[in-house]
């Protein structure tokens, strides 16, 4: 596209473009808007990760205003590239089709101000998939679309700060548990250890920490071996 541009392959007589899935980014957009094309009436778009920052250089360019299609079917511009072509809807006067399916738009609100920057302009599939749920109503028969449209964002948005809300509290618990879990499993390591410290060195210090105490258990234990080896000798 760059090159095409820069050769001044485009003629000015050029009314339909069709640039899709042509791996078209930021810069090739950038290119394109510095082209003249005053009888352009058709500009596909689609397929070409361009983003934000492609819809920035679009909505500033020369694009004419005898443009009618404008197609940006999967070229990942978000709410954030929709809210700059509501700012600059002026520019596009006598668009008659503009196809924003597949970029992330998700807010009845986002799209309710599209359709109120645009009021000459259908929105093939987008319109289908999104203004006509959860109400099943037209926004032209329905005054009060747009309220419930946002209202219906805000419910959505309670129930989802709800949603994380529980999802943060479960987390949390289960991180206790694994932290109690780790604790005790902490304790009975040490425990254990303490013993067979204990025990490896107890034959050692006996004697000398508790002397009266440990000779009585040497006299006990020895008594009790001389018990056992005469039932043995007896049987």
């Amino acid at each position: 596209v760059s090159a095409l541009c820069k050769e001044g392959l485009l003629p000015d007589a050029l009314r339909v473009l069709n640039l899709s899935k042509c791996g078209i980014s930021e810069e090739g957009t950038k290119s394109l808007s510095r082209v003249r094309l005053p009888l352009l009436e058709e500009l596909n778009l689609s397929g070409n990760e361009i983003g934000r920052a492609g819809v920035e250089c679009l909505v500033r360019s020369k694009l004419p205003r005898s443009l009618k299609r404008l197609d940006l079917r999967g070229c990942d511009i978000g709410h954030r590239g929709a809210e700059l072509l509501v700012e600059h809807a002026k520019s596009f006067a006598s668009l008659e089709f503009l196809f924003l399916r597949g970029n992330g738009i998700r807010f009845h609100s986002e799209i309710g101000d599209l359709w109120l920057a645009f009021p000459g302009t259908k929105f093939p599939g987008l319109e289908e998939e999104r203004f006509r749920h959860p109400y099943g109503c037209n926004p032209d028969s329905d005054p009060d679309f747009y309220d419930k449209c946002r209202a219906w964002e805000e419910a959505h948005e309670k129930e989802e700060e709800a949603f994380n809300k529980a999802r943060n509290l479960r987390k949390m618990k289960m991180k206790e548990e694994v932290e109690k879990k780790r604790y005790d499993l902490m304790v009975f390591v040490l425990s254990t250890c303490f013993l067979l410290m204990l025990c490896w060195i107890l034959p050692y210090i006996g004697p000398l920490v508790f002397p009266p105490i440990w000779q009585n258990l040497m006299k006990v234990s020895s008594k009790m071996l001389e018990l056992s080896q005469f039932i043995s000798m007896m049987q």
